[in-house]
């Protein structure tokens, strides 16, 4: 190990709050938020064990991976289930990124990284290591992530018709404009609207899942938009502002006795009307490839999923690393 650099393994969380906090202020996704991924953990835990990798410089905190262990594999915290959208670590600079990598493969454990944004300077940096060494590895190609970069969005003239439209007809069908709030308080109604949306979807297949998405909205980890008319709900829309200033959406879902007017289409327009209000920089999509993202976004992120094994004929190799 370089003379200057020391690796720490944590169990638990708060011995690492306020370095975290403060880190996470330097720009990262919302997964990598110290209350994120507390939350994450309170409900998602069993069978794991928490392993958080914090590497010092000069006894100053310069990388934190917010990781836990099954059996001999790390894994991010937010897999198992997968619940964000672009993997990330804390980290000053990408260079320390060959520590972690060096000391995870020198334990012998392997490591998986999921939903890497493949082109950042972070993912480009685990690749180069890798390639360098000789690391065995395998790697998926997820999809992509569609997503908007506010300055330069402007609604087309098509558009800004569709949204008129939208507006007009969602009136006349209640009798009343609609209206966009934020929403605090009790989300059973997203989730039974949600439910009715996808025949169960991820409030059914992911035990703990609605009491998670309750806790993120109650402590305001996640913001909760409602579109409704008079006492109509007609839409939900649930998302992150992160440390980066992006907004990710992660649950947009629509009153299904509705289809007619299009009620998901016009909550994306008030969801990027709020974003571009709030001087927010990015508005992304999050994952997968539907073509609604499209009908809004020009740009978008390959995601990659890669799992790194420990390779013992490197381990010499890579001891300088360490």
């Amino acid at each position: 190990m370089s003379s200057n650099i020391e690796i720490k393994v944590f169990h638990d969380f708060e011995s690492l709050e306020e370095e975290w906090n403060r880190m996470y202020k330097l720009g990262f996704p919302y997964s990598c938020s110290y209350d994120w991924c507390i939350e994450w953990w309170r409900y998602f835990s069993d069978g794991k064990e928490l392993y958080i990798v914090a590497i010092y410089a000069n006894q100053k905190l310069v990388l934190l991976a917010p990781m836990y262990k099954k059996k001999k594999t790390l894994f991010q915290i937010g897999v198992n289930p997968s619940l964000f959208d672009e993997s990330g670590i804390l980290m000053t600079e990408t260079k320390y990124l060959k520590n972690l990598l060096a000391y995870v493969i020198g334990l012998k454990l392997h490591i998986e990284f999921n939903f890497l944004n493949l082109s950042s300077e972070y993912s480009h940096q685990i690749i180069k290591f890798m390639n360098q060494n000789s690391i065995l590895r395998k790697d998926k190609i997820y999809g992509t992530k569609p997503y908007i970069h506010l300055a330069d969005f402007v609604l087309k003239r098509k558009q800004k018709d569709e949204k008129k439209r939208l507006y007009n007809r969602i009136s006349a069908k209640f009798d009343t404009p609609p209206s966009f709030d934020l929403y605090k308080g009790d989300i059973k109604e997203m989730i039974r609207m949600h439910k009715q949306r996808w025949g169960g979807g991820i409030f059914s297949k992911i035990e703990g899942m609605d009491s998670f998405i309750q806790s993120l909205v109650d402590s305001s980890i996640a913001t909760l938009h409602v579109l409704s008319a008079g006492d109509t709900i007609l839409a939900y829309h649930l998302g992150f502002v992160d440390s980066r200033n992006h907004f990710t959406s992660m649950i947009p879902v629509y009153n299904t006795n509705f289809r007619d007017l299009s009620l998901g289409k016009y909550m994306l327009f008030k969801m990027v009307e709020w974003v571009q209000l709030n001087k927010i920089e990015v508005f992304d999509f999050g994952r997968g490839s539907e073509d609604y993202k499209y009908w809004f976004a020009s740009n978008d992120a390959l995601l990659g999923n890669l799992h790194i094994y420990p390779n013992k004929s490197i381990l010499n190799k890579i001891k300088k690393h360490i």
